[in-house]
């Protein structure tokens, strides 16, 4: 496993959503009590690629600041199942719900949206009340 900063978010307005500087303060606490799952492109279908051990808030010379992790990679040759340090862990949630829904839109390509449905449809229809999920394509409008 190696070390390595990693960005994980900078007070400004982004994607027209304003992050303030108490925000960052609440996910760096948040950080000091749970290891925050490291994934590739926050795909959670496949298992992390390592994990945020730990958290600084960094001033930026444009006055704006950033919330800079510590993250361990793993390597193909790391036994993870040695990792000794135990006094954090990763927070799962769940929740029980009526109904769940997966949405998207066309920009995937056919082959991502078959294989998205292949792989949702088999779990719904064994697991649980086929009448409780529904699959919907929406074209997108220009």
């Amino acid at each position: 496993m190696y070390k390595r900063k990693v960005p994980i978010e900078t007070t400004g307005v982004i994607d027209r959503e304003l992050i303030t500087y108490e925000a960052l303060l609440s996910m760096k606490k948040q950080l000091d009590h749970t290891y925050l799952p490291l994934t590739i492109e926050h795909d959670i279908r496949n298992p992390p690629v390592g994990r945020i051990v730990s958290a600084e808030i960094v001033k930026l010379e444009d006055g704006n600041y950033l919330l800079e992790g510590e993250a361990e990679v793993f390597e193909s040759t790391d036994d993870l199942s040695k990792i000794k340090d135990t006094s954090k862990s990763i927070r799962t949630y769940s929740e029980d719900i009526e109904t769940f829904q997966i949405s998207c839109d066309d920009r995937g390509s056919t082959t991502e949206i078959d294989q998205l449905r292949k792989e949702i449809e088999p779990l719904a229809s064994n697991s649980l009340d086929y009448r409780r999920y529904s699959f919907v394509l929406r074209s997108r409008q220009f």
